[in-house]
């Protein structure tokens, strides 16, 4: 909510009417927001919300997350000039809430306010908090540059932890799967040398095959020839009037002969018949074996 005043950058909006009316638990999920964490950086009157929040003694959890929201707070004069940590000195506030202020910004230790004081000019009633006012600046600038150089140190020690930590455990995963593909490979090994003796094993089964039917067919054209030449050797030296004389006995002979000759033939092919399809069964078995 926005009012009609002559400062036209001044602004009351649900953060400054909390923290008027000092509700402080309410505060805590209205910095949980995106516009909660803007509005620590609206000035009403002059003060932005945590200098409100010192002036009414807000807790300690309300200060410090009013400062975390917005640490350059801390920086910024209020009425009267007076710096956060004025204010904090004034109100006699917590050690914790003062060394936070302190550590955002250690040159607010010697800033001046419109009565000419110093957060160190104000009596306190806890020694910590004077032993805190009383350090120099110098030692505060050193304090805040080596916690941050120690806190960059511990981000980057704990992100090298993290990162080891994803390495760890890609490392198992590699292991886990390092140890699943050497089963696979216990399982298949065992397969693929059987594999390659049944492919042994046809090779051979296949070379003898062809060997038997190499043999075979030798035989046939032999026993072939030798008959055909029998044939013609009678027929070219039995002159055809003898033929046509000779006995009945002998003209059964020769038909006898030739029936015989044509069992002889038909057995050779049957051999023949058996001996290519037990080609074909032996090559049926060889690529069964190999899709499996």
């Amino acid at each position: 909510q926005y009012f009609d005043h002559r400062d036209t950058t001044m602004v009351y909006d649900r953060l400054h009417d909390e923290i008027v009316h000092m509700k402080w638990a309410e505060i805590g999920a209205t910095l949980a927001t995106s516009d909660g964490k803007k509005m620590t950086k609206e000035p009403f009157k002059t003060d932005l919300p945590l200098h409100m929040a010192i002036e009414r003694n807000a807790p300690d959890k309300v200060l410090l997350d009013l400062l975390k929201a917005n640490p350059d707070a801390a920086t910024v004069f209020g009425k009267s000039g007076d710096l956060p940590l004025h204010l904090a000195t004034k109100k006699k506030m917590s050690v914790t809430f003062i060394k936070s202020l302190i550590k955002v910004f250690p040159e607010a230790l010697d800033e001046l306010n419109e009565a000419k004081e110093t957060p160190r000019d104000y009596p306190q009633t806890d020694a910590r908090v004077d032993e805190l006012l009383s350090r120099p600046t110098a030692c505060w600038v050193d304090t805040v540059e080596r916690d941050e150089y120690y806190g960059r140190k511990r981000s980057k020690i704990s992100e090298l932890q993290k990162k080891a930590a994803v390495l760890k455990e890609a490392l198992q995963q590699s292991q886990q799967t390092r140890e699943a593909i050497q089963q696979k490979i216990a399982v298949i090994e065992p397969m693929l040398e059987t594999q390659t003796l049944s492919n042994r094993e046809a090779v051979v089964q296949n070379n003898k095959v062809s060997l038997i039917e190499e043999e075979t067919a030798q035989e046939l054209r032999r026993l072939k020839e030798i008959v055909e030449s029998l044939e013609d050797k009678i027929m070219s030296e039995t002159p055809q009037d003898e033929l046509l004389q000779l006995s009945a006995m002998k003209k059964q002979h020769v038909l006898s002969v030739k029936k015989e000759y044509e069992k002889f033939r038909d057995v050779v092919e049957e051999i023949r018949k058996d001996i290519l399809r037990l080609k074909v069964k032996s090559r049926l078995h060889k690529s069964t074996q190999s899709s499996e």
